[in-house]
């Protein structure tokens, strides 16, 4: 079950908040509709088990700012940045937040061919999980990271630094 889903049209607010999730499955935060949502000053947790993402976003000018996320399922992402059915998605930023645990980082996807993510800024945010992925890019018009840290572990000098760009077509 999602701990916070919401389908409002207007702006929301989360400030100064923890969330834990401890539940099997369900996703932290789930921002579908709506204008201008700020996520900021936050701590996010999951549970090893809960496969599901810890937030994802499928609406325009949201941002998520200086927000922790202890990602402890290896197969979870933190953050989705995503399009469902042919709704906007544009213009979002991610700023000044850290992303840690043995889970995967940050994905920016769609749900329906003839869409996808537009203009995302992605800057001054510290990726310290160790999973498979930091930042994985499959469909998105426009992306700009810059500014992060993206760091291994020493005792991993084997792996590689996962940013993955799979493009996928548009129909």
């Amino acid at each position: 079950m999602n701990m916070v889903e919401s389908v409002a049209k207007s702006q929301i607010t989360i400030s100064e908040i923890s969330f834990k999730h401890e539940g099997k499955k369900g996703v932290i935060l789930y921002l579908e509709e709506g204008l201008g949502h700020v996520i900021s000053h936050c701590g996010l947790t999951n549970k090893e088990g809960n496969k599901d993402d810890m937030l994802m976003f499928a609406c325009s000018y949201v941002d998520i700012l200086n927000t922790s996320f202890s990602n402890n399922e290896p197969e979870s992402y933190a953050i989705r940045c995503t399009t469902i059915g042919k709704k906007l998605n544009i213009n979002s930023n991610i700023f000044d937040s850290r992303i840690f645990g043995p889970g995967k980082g940050l994905i920016i996807d769609t749900k329906h061919p003839a869409n996808r993510p537009e203009g995302l800024k992605v800057s001054r945010n510290m990726f310290l999980n160790i999973g498979k992925e930091q930042i994985t890019l499959k469909t998105i018009l426009h992306v700009d990271i810059s500014k992060c840290w993206i760091r291994r572990p020493a005792h991993q000098f084997c792996s590689i630094l996962r940013i993955i760009v799979c493009a996928e077509p548009l129909f």
